[in-house]
């Protein structure tokens, strides 16, 4: 493998597979990324083997190939390198990093010896208006517990429908939904509830604005489209507990405080 990459591009799609690297792992091959060639650019993925990352970035390959090294140690390399182009190129399972400043090697796996990504059939996604989406998840995720004990809390509850997107999130003491509608959306149906991890990568790496982003819902996981990266998740098995029942029905009593005065 060899190729050569500009560190403007390759950096930020290094650091978006690094957020989902675990910071704790029995398994030494979670701690590595994977970099494989495609025709133009290089192809970054990484796991926890619940959550999974593949990220593109333009490059000039000169030889096809893969190889799986440590994510921080060539996140912090690429990271302090000098602008301009780096060249990388692999052999005997080393990955040799040349710089401006200097040439580097580190140690690699095989990529066979990467878990398997899974691979999603972008055919079946649904476009949903990005800000939407950002919006949705930063008005409820704050309340997702961290409760292990509870897995169906670990996560938000989704619920999509023709005209509507819901999401619900409860620690079990306080509980946040937020729904919005939206005019012809088809294509995406049911219930799910999507573990925090993912839902936090998404509302990083997508930009406000009026954008779109693919979404499929899986048997048991969840496809993010954003273009040049796909983010997918096993999803968390339910049941979800009945957050219709906790709102209080016909209420009469509202209060209207200054936003200000209450985030000071």
């Amino acid at each position: 493998m060899k190729f050569t990459a500009s560190k403007e591009k390759l950096l930020p799609k290094l650091q978006e597979a690094l957020g989902v690297i675990p910071t704790r792992t029995t398994l030494p091959i979670l701690s590595n990324l994977l970099l494989e060639t495609a025709d133009g650019k290089i192809k970054i993925g990484a796991t926890d083997l619940d959550v999974a990352i593949i990220s593109y970035a333009p490059a000039t390959v000169s030889k096809k190939g893969g190889l799986s090294v440590p994510a921080k140690m060539i996140t912090d390399l690429v990271r302090e390198a000098p602008e301009g182009d780096i060249t990388f190129s692999a052999s005997d399972n080393r990955l040799e990093i040349k710089l401006s400043t200097g040439v580097y090697k580190i140690g690699g796996t095989p990529a066979e010896e990467y878990p398997k990504l899974p691979e999603a059939n972008l055919n079946r996604q649904v476009k949903v208006n990005s800000a939407d989406l950002v919006n949705m998840i930063r008005k409820t995720s704050f309340a997702i517990s961290n409760d292990e004990t509870r897995p169906a809390l670990n996560g938000a509850f989704w619920r999509a429908n023709e005209n509507e997107m819901l999401m619900v999130a409860t620690d079990g003491h306080r509980l946040a939904k937020y729904a919005t509608r939206i005019k012809k959306f088809t294509g995406l149906s049911g219930d799910v509830i999507v573990p925090q991890k993912i839902l936090t990568l998404v509302s990083r790496l997508v930009a406000d604005g009026n954008g779109e982003v693919g979404v499929i819902f899986g048997d048991k996981n969840i496809v993010v489209n954003l273009g040049e990266t796909v983010i997918s998740s096993r999803l968390i098995e339910g049941p979800y507990p009945n957050f219709e029942a906790v709102i209080p029905k016909d209420n009469d009593k509202h209060l209207l405080v200054d936003k200000e005065l209450l985030s000071s």
